[in-house]
């Protein structure tokens, strides 16, 4: 009974990510300001990896990761690696050293917001050579990492409401 309640959630977990990668995709530019565009799914994988387990935080990650770098324009992997990379700490630092909380929720999605926009603009401006850098990490990197850090907020109590409700449930409070 435990195992269906357990499969139940991970399917509603799965389901979110899929409306929240088709969301990105679709409606991200309407939350554009200036221009910094924020990235709705890396949120909800950090938010998912403090509830669930390292195993399937990694793997809600892979397939966060493998859908965002299926709509993105770099097709090469950047997003799921970095996305299994946010899962596997966040997961491990709550299972082993920190709390289930909304502040550590935020501090994982901000620094994994601020490591997935650094590493971004070290791969594909600097490496590549593009003239002003510097500025394009000022007025669009750095806006887009603190901006999309924001979606945990939002994301982190439906997650928690999921995850007890179906935890309970496998508990046996049939409530």
């Amino acid at each position: 009974m435990a195992k269906k309640y357990t499969r139940y959630r991970r399917m509603i977990y799965a389901l979110l990510i899929a409306a929240t990668i088709v969301f990105q995709f679709s409606f991200s530019e309407y939350f554009k300001v200036g221009f910094a565009s924020p990235l709705f799914v890396l949120p909800l994988v950090v938010a998912l990896s403090t509830f669930e387990n390292c195993f399937w935080a990694v793997i809600f990650a892979l397939f966060a990761g493998v859908g965002t770098d299926m709509f993105s324009i770099s097709r090469d992997g950047f997003y799921g690696v970095i996305f299994v990379l946010a899962a596997f700490s966040s997961s491990m630092l709550v299972t082993f050293l920190m709390r289930r909380t909304l502040v550590t929720a935020v501090i994982f999605a901000l620094f994994w917001s601020l490591a997935l926009n650094a590493a971004y603009w070290l791969f594909f401006i600097v490496i590549k050579g593009y003239d002003s850098a510097g500025w394009i990490l000022l007025h669009k990197y750095l806006p887009t990492a603190f901006y999309s850090a924001l979606p945990v907020l939002v994301y982190y109590f439906p997650v928690k409401l999921i995850f007890e409700h179906f935890e309970g449930k496998a508990q046996g409070n049939e409530n």
